[in-house]
């Protein structure tokens, strides 16, 4: 997965996304910027369509991928880069260590609040950024199609495992 480029692309571009929405795309007229429960919710819901068209490929039918860079690059600004960062990795890790990549969606936003606890990192953006984890699973569910990750090509064709066509 960290050997494909276009994931690493997915999470610089969510991460310039995010900045850009949250820093500059809403100013005041004096500069500063708006605060507020619907400003965060209208910024969060525009992230969450961003994360949606990550989500679904058509491609003799539909796939459901998880996109797990690009969200990550969202959080990583949207809360404290510790706190995206531990919670990202530790869901990765337990979720293979069970052998389902895909329950990284499960993992990384009760990892979240675990660190948003031992680093102090609660605020507005906690459940938008927690948030975005949720969007893939509940695609897959909703379309009733299984999850699928992102890979190097290379990696799946020694495996013979089938993947989504770039």
């Amino acid at each position: 997965m960290a050997l494909t480029p276009i994931n690493w692309i997915d999470f610089i571009r969510a991460l310039a996304g995010a900045w850009v929405l949250r820093e500059l795309v809403v100013t005041t007229e004096a500069g500063a910027s708006v605060p507020g429960v619907p400003l965060i919710l209208v910024q969060g819901g525009i992230l969450g369509v961003g994360a949606l068209s990550q989500t679904v490929w058509r491609d003799d039918g539909l796939i459901v991928i998880g996109p797990v860079f690009y969200i990550a690059g969202a959080a990583m600004f949207l809360v404290s880069w510790q706190v995206a960062l531990f919670a990202v990795l530790l869901g990765i890790t337990l979720a293979q260590m069970l052998g389902r990549l895909s329950w990284m969606f499960a993992f990384a936003p009760f990892f979240f609040l675990v660190f948003a606890v031992v680093f102090g990192g609660f605020g507005l953006w906690l459940p938008v950024g927690a948030g975005l984890f949720v969007v893939p699973p509940l695609v897959a569910v909703g379309a009733r199609a299984p999850l699928a990750m992102m890979h190097a090509r290379s990696v799946l064709d020694r495996m013979r495992v089938p993947h989504a066509k770039i």
